[in-house]
């Protein structure tokens, strides 16, 4: 009887595929252009061949090669005979609808007549119903489909099926097992070489006692190495890549490259994990990877899978970093805890708020999130300090119970707001101290809660006598007192700082600031720096905030700022105008919660300046603008 691969194979709908015209294309373009690579895939079929009940230690393969051979001999199912009828159709496949084979496409076997390979024939024998059946594929002209001899051996063989392949070069045959070295450093199956059992990267795992792990959806192992943490990604036990754990996470997309990439899954540095998964639909492209939901499943299982790793390893000394880094990936999982003081807590969560890694300012001993969390008074905020900058805030002069100095964390990347993020989770009211001077809104708040008094914030203001002062300095005075009598300036300025304003007059003054947050610029007329119910730099306070009188206030100039001493030293008859910003500047600051530098400052200081020198224009005589 004669076969041949079938030459037109009809599909749904009335479209049809020429396999003649395949043929070609199909066994030498597979792979990337690797032909050895096709040896591999005759190793997928013998896998296959095994019931999906039958353990991956139990599938028992043979590889053994000669000068120009390979033959691989499986103890399975045999081939059917509609298995056999699917080997004379390219792209003829029963397991495209089953997870639990290797092979979906149907086109493995048939990259083996690749023409780099020189493949003269293969031999396939195996065990179908009960008999032997042997079906040589000869190979006559490397670019079309080979003939097809059948035959029925009467002699009983003790595997179930046996392919042999024969090239007319040795190379062929190094060339397809340095492919098979590859693939078989991650399949778990009972495969020997040549007589000698291949030990996979699963069995030294086993042996060194890695951590091993079987999931719903994916089953691996952890080992330690002495570099940054990845995963191994398998699919049915293909390797597909190596990434890291945060690449794994986020799909390789829109990565911030530090912790907040690892969403909930532990930082655990200086391992290597290996995570094969049957439910993977991965699309590479040149930027990218995508996977399917199942991805977010997998992800599940290797959360919880790193989440028991890591609560076992910790142990009373742990690595300070780690513990600052999974606390922040962890921290609502902490704060959920510390709440409810649940002992069936997960034992990485209860270790990560027990871990004792922060000091206190003034205390040399170390206290852990739950310490810190039970010693805290009721509506008191936690302070800490990172950069320890600004420890002396206001002369200590505010509610608190302890400060707490974290060190800065490195690892993973570590993250933007790193504990404004972890400890307002974990004590939602926190006060950072490197940043509190420059944060009018917490400011605010602190205040209305009686945490600061309002008196605290404001700067010791000493005015300087005219007696103290010379001619110079008495001079500039003058000049700058000329400007603020014109009723525009008066205008603006009032417009601007919501002050209705009488008269306002300049005055050097000497700023003591002993930790308060700004100078002040405008006194009240006997001195006193005025009050948030008279000036506020809170917008929306600001219409309710003016008083319903005008005042006359003073313009406080300090004494030693480096511009002031430029134009008392200054001969320039129009210096007076120069120091137009410098008012601005003054008088920005002279709102009380106002933060120099801020935003919102340069707002109101440009608002001032630019009003100030219209109202001037305006004001100022044409002979004197020409001057």
């Amino acid at each position: 009887m004669k076969h041949t691969i079938k030459e037109v194979l009809e599909l749904a709908g009335g479209i049809s595929v020429d396999l003649i015209e395949a043929w070609p294309k199909t066994i030498s373009r597979q792979f990337g252009g690797d032909p050895g690579r096709g040896y591999p895939e005759i190793l997928q079929n013998s896998i296959d061949s095994y019931d999906s009940s039958v353990p991956f230690h139990a599938r028992r393969i043979e590889i053994i090669t000669g000068v120009k051979t390979a033959r691989m001999i499986d103890y399975g199912s045999g081939l059917s005979p509609h298995k056999l009828q699917l080997l004379l159709t390219l792209g003829g496949t029963d397991k495209d609808e089953d997870q639990n084979t290797i092979g979906q496409f149907g086109v493995g076997f048939a990259s083996i007549f690749n023409p780099k390979l020189g493949t003269e024939w293969v031999k396939v024998t195996t065990k179908c119903n009960g008999s032997v059946v042997r079906m040589t594929f000869i190979v006559e002209d490397p670019q079309k489909p080979p003939r097809i001899k059948v035959d029925y051996p009467k002699e009983k063989i003790k595997y179930s099926t046996c392919v042999e392949v024969k090239f007319n070069n040795p190379y062929a045959v190094k060339k397809c097992m340095g492919s098979m070295e590859k693939v078989l450093e991650y399949y778990p199956y009972a495969i020997s070489v040549n007589g000698k059992q291949y030990e996979s990267a699963w069995r030294r795992a086993e042996k060194q006692k890695a951590w091993m792990f079987q999931e719903s959806y994916c089953r691996g192992f952890i080992t330690s190495q002495s570099w940054y943490s990845n995963v191994t990604l398998l699919c049915k036990y293909e390797r597909v890549m190596t990434m890291s754990v945060d690449g794994f996470m986020t799909g390789g997309r829109n990565m911030k490259y530090n912790l907040d990439d690892m969403e909930n899954v532990p930082y655990v540095p200086n391992t290597k994990i290996v995570l094969n998964s049957d439910y993977f639909n991965l699309t590479i492209s040149r930027d990218s990877f995508y996977l399917d939901y199942n991805w977010r499943l997998i992800k599940k299982d290797l959360e919880k899978t790193l989440k028991e790793y890591l609560g076992n390893k910790l142990d009373g000394n742990p690595n300070k970093q780690v513990v600052l880094a999974n606390q922040y990936i962890l921290r609502n999982e902490i704060k959920k805890y510390l709440r409810s003081q649940d002992d069936k807590a997960p034992l990485l969560v209860r270790k990560l708020a027990e871990a004792k890694v922060y000091q206190l300012l003034g205390d040399r001993r170390f206290y852990s999130l739950k310490d810190l969390f039970k010693k805290i008074s009721t509506d008191t905020p936690l302070y800490y300090s990172v950069h320890k900058q600004n420890l002396q805030w206001l002369g200590g002069q505010f509610k608190h119970d302890f400060i707490v100095l974290p060190e800065h964390c490195h690892a993973g990347g570590g993250a933007p707001d790193f504990y404004g993020r972890l400890f307002g989770s974990v004590f939602i009211d926190v006060v950072n101290l490197d940043t509190v001077s420059s944060d009018p809104k917490k400011l605010q708040d602190l205040v209305q809660r009686g945490i600061v008094k309002e008196e605290h914030l404001s700067p010791k203001i000493k005015i300087v006598g005219e007696k103290m002062l010379n001619d110079r300095e008495m001079r500039l005075l003058a000049e700058i007192g000329k400007l603020l009598t014109f009723h525009k300036v008066r205008q603006e300025i009032a417009r601007n700082l919501c002050i209705p304003i009488r008269s306002i007059k300049p005055v050097f003054i000497d700023v003591q600031k002993t930790g308060a947050l700004v100078s002040a610029g405008v006194l009240s007329s006997d001195g006193i720096p005025l009050s948030d119910n008279v000036i506020s730099n809170f917008v929306a306070e600001q219409k309710s905030a003016q008083p319903s009188t005008e005042v006359d206030v003073l313009l406080g100039l300090a004494l030693n700022h480096p511009f002031i001493k430029f134009l008392v030293e200054s001969e320039n008859p129009y210096r007076a105008y120069y120091s137009l910003t410098f008012v601005a500047h003054e008088l920005a600051l002279s709102q009380r919660l106002l933060v120099p530098y801020s935003q919102f400052y340069h707002l109101v200081k440009g608002r001032i300046a630019g009003g100030i020198r219209r109202a001037l224009i305006e004001s100022i005589s044409p002979d004197k603008k020409a001057a």
